[in-house]
């Protein structure tokens, strides 16, 4: 007498949740984003409208173009801690330009700059603990990173 198993496809597999524990794992920050939704629609009516959903948009865009960027430098093997200090420092200074009432040209190439100048000099890398040791510090010695 032979026993035959039947089994699930491999593409069917992956789409199984394996029950309520598992969906809820999976799928929780899509059902908290939901419940987020519909949660500020029903507090403001105007929650909902084109209008305000195009101003999410563009407040979220800048981070998620850096997300983006940052995916491709993970996938290719490297890590840069460094995205988030240099953001802030750029941000700081086009900020800082534009209330000294400065145009936003000459704003955004000064942080443009100074983020350029930032991020390609050779001190930067040895700010981050990842590098540490690359510039010529034992991994115990404790080092100053700077605080921007």
């Amino acid at each position: 007498m032979s026993t035959e198993t039947t089994s699930t496809p491999a593409m069917f597999r992956r789409l199984s949740f394996g029950g309520g524990a598992a969906l809820l794992q999976r799928l929780g920050s899509v059902f908290g984003l939901i419940l987020l939704l519909v949660a500020l629609s029903v507090m403001s009516p105007d929650f909902l409208t084109a209008g305000n959903l195009l101003t999410v948009l563009r407040q979220v865009s800048i981070n998620a173009l850096i997300a983006f960027g940052m995916t491709f430098v993970i996938l290719a093997g490297g890590i840069d801690l460094s995205v988030g200090a240099i953001l802030a420092f750029t941000g700081a200074i086009t900020a800082g330009v534009m209330a000294a009432g400065h145009g936003a040209l000459l704003a955004v190439g000064a942080g443009l700059g100074l983020g350029l100048l930032a991020s390609s000099s050779p001190w930067w890398p040895c700010w981050s603990p990842e590098m540490h040791s690359r510039c010529g510090h034992s991994r115990d010695q404790p080092h100053a990173s700077p605080v921007i």
